[in-house]
């Protein structure tokens, strides 16, 4: 729209000639030019809208009068530096117009012919170009009016433009280096190629204010988001706030608690070099998770959670292979099981995807090809059926897995024993059955147990008392576990919680050995009726002990010891 915008002209042609006379008078509908004293002719405009930009350039020709070469140029204020956008060299000087169509990634329906009535002299090759991979050419100074989204301080005057020879070469070409003081329009190197653009490379800056415009826009920006400064004037898009960038490059979005409502839009899967992604804890964020976000090769972390998010976990998650941190939890909208393609995410280090109540299914296999992975939290999904992989043997890095809270059926599987750097295990309120493993001794590096609440049967072994870094202990409310409580357990000498309570069929005496675990905070004993004798003495070694629960045991007997 030639009505848009300011006009801005080199100021050569003379004090008649200026800004205002190089566009036709009310109807704005041509920009109009005469060379300059140095026979070039340059003009332009600035624009304060940050999403108008140029799509497509019309240049009529006088007769007599036409140019032998058009080269078009972008000032990139954030470089204070043109760089070229395109050229096009020897030109038929019998055609009356020329179109050059520009293509900026992440932009539709593109000019497809010359308006109707002209006769065509556009090049054999509609040009692409990434403005960051265009070769550059020094100026003095950057156009009259700084556009809103960029900085204010960046040039204000208009450049001088002097050139010291004419081009030459073909209309296919781009200059392969940067003249080091050449003129505007006339850079000493000859154009060797026009640049395409590569979708996978890194959008120009348009191209990423069109995104996250669009991402504004689709989320309620302008009504409902918190206080922001996104599209303010003066601001530039790497300066919006939650908005993290390296050269210009956004690389963060961290848009957690931020009043989002709306849908997440398709074309964020463009950001090609987005690293971090967080949109969780926004309530009134609804629609699907888009397949596009696969296309974010660079992504390596992904917060979703707590949002109203709906259909199923997108198998294109699956094509994120930097990822590394993965969080959907509490979206109890979701549905469908967890895909399979999680598989292929070998970086992986850390998997959040608990408490979301419709997500059904099993726990895929191909979760032991996360061969990097620390941290799988899949807890509170009480749709997940199935066993326990036995693949998860094959994740050695794992220091935390927790399943607490599904409908888990199965054995323990003797692989998991065999994961030494294993600080977490929570198989609690599952379907679990069979016998509590001796082999649980060889988790030596284990901190946090919990099995209660499972169908867990047998006796509690011994063999728990080998894990002399455990903190935390869980073993209640399993019916079926028999036996009594072990004095190895005395041996955990860094336990500051265990809870053994509403073990029904527990039997025999409180082992005086836990007066040693001097660090115990929390003692929880009660609803063990089959459990006999008296408080230990030793009980009052326990200088740390801050709650002491034995209600529901009638079998014990004695006082209160006064050690206590």
């Amino acid at each position: 729209d030639p009505g848009v915008g300011d006009p801005v002209d080199s100021g050569n042609a003379g004090p008649e000639f200026g800004p205002d006379e190089a566009y036709s008078g009310t109807s704005s509908t041509f920009w109009l030019g005469r060379p300059d004293s140095d026979g070039i002719l340059s003009i332009g405009k600035n624009f304060s809208n940050n999403l108008v930009r140029c799509r497509c350039l019309k240049i009529y020709e006088m007769p007599g009068k036409g140019a032998s070469s058009i080269r078009v140029q972008a000032y990139m204020y954030d470089e204070e530096r043109w760089v070229n956008a395109w050229i096009e060299e020897d030109l038929d000087p019998n055609e009356s117009v020329h179109v050059i169509r520009m293509t900026y990634p992440g932009f539709s329906n593109q000019p497809s012919s010359a308006p109707s009535g002209f006769s065509t002299g556009s090049p054999s090759n509609t040009p692409t170009f990434t403005l960051t991979e265009t070769p550059t050419v020094s100026t003095t100074s950057a156009p009259s009016t700084v556009p809103t989204y960029f900085p204010s301080s960046k040039p204000s005057t208009t450049p001088s433009i002097k050139p010291s020879e004419a081009p030459s070469g073909k209309e296919s070409e781009t200059p392969t280096s940067a003249p080091s003081e050449a003129p505007l329009k006339n850079p000493t190197s000859t154009p060797s190629n026009t640049p395409s653009l590569d979708q996978s490379s890194t959008p120009t800056i348009i191209a990423q204010l069109d995104i996250l415009k669009e991402i504004y826009d689709s989320t309620g920006g302008p009504t409902h988001w918190r206080a922001n400064n996104w599209f303010q004037p003066g601001v530039h898009f790497c300066d919006f706030d939650r908005i993290y960038c390296v050269d210009d490059v956004v690389t963060e979005i961290r848009l957690e608690d931020m009043l989002l409502q709306g849908t997440i839009p398709t074309i964020i899967g463009m950001l090609s070099n987005l690293e971090y992604l967080t949109l969780e804890w926004n309530f009134d964020l609804v629609g699907t998770i888009p397949t596009t976000l696969g296309d974010l090769k660079n992504l390596q972390h992904l917060e979703l959670d707590d949002t109203n998010l709906t259909g199923t976990l997108p198998s294109e998650l699956g094509l994120l292979e930097n990822l590394r941190y993965l969080e959907i939890e509490d979206v109890n909208n979701l549905v469908g099981s967890i895909p399979t393609e999680f598989g292929q995410l070998s970086k992986m280090e850390e998997m959040y995807l608990y408490n979301n109540d419709n997500l059904v299914g099993s726990i895929p296999s191909e979760i032991g090809l996360l061969t990097s992975l620390e941290y799988l939290w899949l807890s509170e999904n009480m749709k997940i059926t199935g066993p326990i992989p036995t693949e998860i043997g094959l994740l050695s890095s794992l220091k935390a897995f927790v399943v607490r809270g599904s409908t888990l059926t199965g054995t323990i599987p003797t692989q998991i024993f065999g994961l030494t750097s294993l600080l977490r295990l929570e198989l609690d309120d599952t379907n679990l059955s069979g016998t509590i493993s001796t082999l649980f001794g060889k988790l030596t590096s284990l901190q946090h147990l919990e099995l209660d609440g499972t169908l867990l049967s047998g006796t509690i072994p011994s063999e728990l008392g080998l894990l002399v870094d455990m903190v935390y202990l869980e073993i209640s409310s399993v019916p079926a576990l028999q036996g009594s409580l072990p004095t190895e357990f005395g041996l955990m000498t860094k336990l500051e919680e265990l809870y053994v309570y509403d073990l029904q069929e527990l039997a025999g005496t409180i082992p005086t050995e836990l007066g040693s675990l001097s660090s115990l905070f929390e003692l929880e004993l009660r609803g063990n009726s089959k459990m006999t004798g008296s408080l230990p003495s030793e009980f009052g070694k326990l200088q740390s002990l801050k709650y002491l629960k034995i209600s529901d045991m009638d079998t014990i007997t004695g006082v209160i010891p006064s050690e206590m």
